[in-house]
């Protein structure tokens, strides 16, 4: 059994500290206040014992550096779009607005955001009829259902079967400032 370094923010990493079992060794990084403070309540700030070989980022707000990508043997991202058409930020929005494939994946991190091999991905149908909202729901109930099967993953499997996706080819990385300039027109 493996622990695990967990990277929380937004809704679906405070959903996750409150519904996940996990180890003392397992370890919990946050700039979230309300995550923090129930790392706190737990007292869950410092795993014991050795330091894990393995990570899940759950919408950690930032990108991570290569010392911190290099220390893990793997280091998986909770995504929600599907890769590697949805990736960059707001991919429910991007979704929506260039009527692409939504859905969520999991992927390994690596320096380039959302380039990494994908561990599982999975379609989410919507139809223009449906609002943001609608399509947001289905999306974090998946997001639940695939955080909890890879961290069951990451904690029982020797090795993670990680498929190679054309990820270079497909898809262009969204940025924030792209969201920004279409809302301030």
């Amino acid at each position: 059994m493996y622990a695990i370094d967990f990277y929380l923010g937004s809704e679906i990493g405070l959903w996750f500290i409150h519904n996940e079992q996990f180890l003392d060794s397992d370890r919990f990084f946050t700039k979230d206040e309300q995550i923090m403070k129930v790392i706190e309540r737990r007292n869950k700030i410092r795993g014991l014992g050795e330091k894990p070989l393995r990570a899940m980022s759950v919408h950690w707000p930032d990108k991570f550096d290569i010392n911190t990508i290099e220390k893990y043997e793997y280091f998986m991202n909770i995504h929600p779009g599907y890769l590697p058409m949805g990736r960059g930020t707001y991919p429910i929005f991007w979704s929506i607005y260039l009527n692409q494939t939504a859905g969520v994946s999991v992927h390994q991190i690596t320096p380039k955001i959302d380039h990494g091999p994908i561990l599982a991905r999975s379609l989410i149908p919507f139809s223009e009829n449906e609002s943001a909202g609608e399509l947001w729901s289905k999306v974090f109930k998946l997001e639940k259902q695939m955080l909890k099967e890879t961290v069951k993953k990451l904690r029982f499997d020797k090795s993670l079967h990680l498929n190679s996706y054309p990820t270079e080819k497909l898809g262009p990385n969204r940025k924030k400032i792209e969201f920004e300039n279409l809302r301030d027109q």
